[in-house]
Order: C-alpha cells, then structure tokens, then sequence
C-alpha cells in the first residue's frame, strides 16, 4: 500500500484516525473520546488526530478548520505534507457536510512536489446512549497530482466508528474503513480496508492515546501498526495536536509524525 493509499484511508482526517470526545469535559478533545453529537454548547469535537473519525457533528450553521503537518518516512525517503484544510459545515444536529481542499506534498528523496488529494463528503454522528457515540463518513477523493498526469481517477471511502465512555477518564473508540480506487496507472477499481481500535485518557484539558491499526489491500497482506498522540483544548472551540505513527514497511510508510491544530467558527 503507498503513502498515497494510505493517505485515502486517513483523509476523513486525517489523520493524526480514532480521535474525539466527550461533551461534559472540554478535555475530551482527542479523536477517540468522542461519544455524543455536538450540541449548542459549542464546544470542539475534532475529527483529528489518530486513524478513526469524530462520532460528533459540528453544530448546526457552525464551520469547523482543522489542518495540520505531516512527515513520513518510507525506507531513505521522507515525505512531508503540509496545508491542507478540513472545512466541516454542520447541517442538523446529527449531519455535517466536508470539504477537504488540497495542500502541499513534497518527496525530499526524489526531490518531487504536488498537490495532496481533496475530497467532498458527509459525516452522520448520533449518541447510542449517553455512553455511546456511532459515526459515519463518507467521502469522494480527488488524488490532483494522479489526475493532472492522466493517472488514476477519484475514489470513495467510508469509515464507522465507534466511541464508548468506560469511565470519567477513559474512552474506547472502534473504527472500520474501506476504500474503493482506480490504482495508479492501471485499470479497473482496487480496494484497500483498514482497522483500529483505540484507548484514550482525559486529563483536565489534555487528553492522550494509543491505537492498534490493522491495514490490507487487494492482492497484498495486511499489515499491522501502532499509534500514539496527544491533543490538548486551548479553549472549548481551539484544539492542537500532536501524534506519531507506525506502520510495517509493508503498508508502504515506517513512521509518521504530525502536529495540528482544529478549531470552531
């Protein structure tokens, strides 16, 4: 799986996926606390950072940013993205609408640079139970650089997630996805699938986890990985993060290393 595969697995992110939170604490902020819609509150429900997605939605008529910077290294060659914007729009309570507008891919090794891939979807988030947050997102990618030489062509992925409150400081978050893309150069349309499960701890307004991620492809094993971030509330509507990532060389990237920030308008 390439870095630009696995990027279509993280984009309703993000990356940095699993990451969000409970509502009744504003430290809840990281990806994979996150179990309730938002309310008129206001307070953030990030879709960043980890593997998963936000089982919340942005409030009604409010927008969303969140952006970040991303490093990693496959082998001798390192890749760095930087720029792109989640815009998220809520709709309904329960319904948000996403735009993900492109930013900047620059390979050191092979001295190379291009556009990161956008993407229009929506995500659905609803509460279970006061414990239990479900979420679905589905988006539509445009990889711009694969396109622009004639290469490839858009793809669909959908990610559900789960997200339980165990405690007052600890969540779990269960995440599922799948992608459907025309391969780089070839014919016909591939999948590529992807797992996590992750445990995450809020401390005041901080909050950190750990993910355990699972990855396959048509044609190819699957490929275990491991992450691990942390994302702190600034204030109830300002959130930064940062995470690191691992990957078996099989899944096309060793390690990745991200810092972002999200925020609600």
């Amino acid at each position: 799986m390439t870095l630009r595969t696995t990027s279509l697995l993280v984009m309703m992110v993000g990356l940095a996926l699993a990451d969000q939170q409970a509502h009744a604490n504003p430290a809840d902020a990281s990806a994979p606390v996150d179990v309730a819609p938002a309310s008129s509150d206001a307070v953030l429900s990030a879709a960043r950072p980890g593997f998963g997605d936000t089982t919340s939605t942005v409030p009604p008529w409010r927008l969303a940013l969140e952006t970040g910077m991303t490093m990693g290294t496959e082998g001798a060659e390192t890749n760095v993205e930087i720029g792109a914007i989640l815009v998220r729009m809520g709709i309904t309570p329960w319904l948000e609408a996403r735009v993900l507008a492109p930013g900047l891919s620059v390979s050191a090794g092979a001295s190379e640079a291009g556009a990161t891939d956008a993407g229009l979807g929506l995500c659905v988030g609803f509460a279970l139970h006061d414990r239990i947050g479900l979420g679905l997102t589905t988006m539509v990618g445009f990889p711009l650089s694969d396109l622009a030489d004639g290469e490839g062509g858009p793809g669909l992925s959908s990610s559900l997630n789960l997200g339980v409150t165990l405690s007052d400081t600890l969540s779990l978050a269960v995440t599922a996805v799948v992608g459907f893309v025309q391969p780089q150069g070839g014919a016909g349309i591939s999948w590529d699938a992807g797992g996590a499960v992750a445990l995450a701890a809020s401390f005041d307004d901080t909050s950190i986890y750990a993910e355990a991620v699972l990855l396959a492809a048509e044609g190819a094993e699957a490929t275990p990985g491991f992450g691990v971030g942390v994302a702190r509330m600034l204030t109830d509507t300002l959130q930064i993060d940062l995470h690191l990532d691992y990957r078996m060389p099989a899944a096309g990237t060793d390690v990745l290393v991200g810092l972002g920030v999200a925020t609600l308008l």
